[in-house]
């Protein structure tokens, strides 16, 4: 088999045909390195003798490096470079603190994640719709600051570069609720509170939605895919049944997909579950949501669990588009 650029690679491998190799991504929000000095980025960019790398730019959320050294990229072989949509700057504060765009107060955890201070959510106590639409700090999806100027770095990489190049809009429908009314009350409002659940959700999707459809718009001529990521499970189990996914979730992953479409290009789903969580779940939901690829596939810890083996009949119409990311 002849070698393969890399954008032949991935597209190969999504249209369920043998590529030359695995596509492999070590880059962009999901499965960038970890800034945490002398460790992670910095350890491996000293141990390859490379000194002259830029001042790492920090995804804030995992704590990983953006801009990643070119020269570590080709050396094992990434096939992907991401670009990612514009916003307003997150607000660093006193104690490791930081706000980001809808008002979040998010407090760092050691060298990796940032986390809410319990009691912390800014609508933990709301009650009412009315008290839901009087929070000041939903972010306007008419800001050109989401998408001015973000063409010129995929545009540059189409005209330059053979890679696979994905972008990443603002996204994790799920991870905001979580971080505006805390993760159980998330997970409360499902049952005890439908009304007002769907409210926030439905509200969250049509802000999600409408600026990652005006950013794919300006970038959709340069990119191949694009990335969207959220957590539904965790690796011993999903957080909820394939029911309530079915109920409570499903519908606005639907929406915020069918924007994509719109746009042709093939999508990238990242769902922290294990393997089983992912069968239960994806099996039966994201395939008619028509994700092309699953980013990250957790395999279960315990014996019991499936095999990749036995995945991938649950998988035909999917594609895993990097490593798998547990023991196997």
């Amino acid at each position: 088999m002849n070698q393969m650029t890399s954008r032949e690679r991935v597209l190969t491998a999504l249209s369920h045909e043998e590529p030359d190799r695995v596509p492999l991504d070590i880059s962009g929000i999901a499965a960038s390195l970890v800034n945490a000095p002398p460790y992670g980025y910095q350890g491996l960019c000293d141990y390859l003798g490379i000194t002259d790398y830029q001042e790492p730019e920090i995804i804030w959320l995992c704590n990983t490096v953006w801009n990643v050294d070119e020269r570590i990229l080709q050396r094992f072989h990434g096939d992907f470079r991401h670009t990612i949509s514009g916003g307003p700057p997150v607000e660093f504060l006193p104690d490791d603190m930081i706000r980001q765009d809808y008002g979040v107060l998010l407090k760092k955890q050691g060298p990796y994640f940032y986390s809410i201070p319990h009691f912390q959510e800014p609508l933990r106590n709301a009650e009412t719709i009315a008290d839901v639409e009087a929070y000041p700090r939903w972010p306007d999806p008419t800001n050109p600051v989401y998408w001015e100027g973000t063409a010129e770095e995929p545009k540059h990489l189409r005209e330059t570069t053979d890679y696979f190049i994905v972008a990443s809009p603002p996204a994790a429908l799920c991870h905001v609720y979580a971080w505006l009314r805390g993760f159980d009350t998330w997970l409360k409002d499902m049952k005890r509170n439908p009304k007002l659940y769907h409210h926030i959700m439905g509200k969250l999707t049509d802000i999600g939605s409408a600026i990652a459809g005006r950013y794919i718009q300006e970038v959709s001529p340069h990119i191949d895919g694009i990335f969207w990521g959220d957590d539904i499970g965790m690796q011993t189990n999903p957080f909820i049944s394939p029911h309530d996914y079915r109920t409570f979730v499903k519908p606005y992953f639907q929406k915020w997909s069918d924007t994509v479409k719109l746009f042709g290009k093939h999508r990238h789903w990242a769902a922290a579950a294990n393997l089983v969580a992912s069968l239960d779940v994806a099996s039966l939901n994201l395939s008619d949501a028509a994700y092309e690829s699953l980013r990250e596939i957790l395999p279960g810890e315990h014996p019991e669990h499936k095999t990749i083996g036995e995945a991938y009949e649950y998988f035909s119409r999917l594609v895993a588009s990097g490593e798998w990311t547990s023991n196997l």
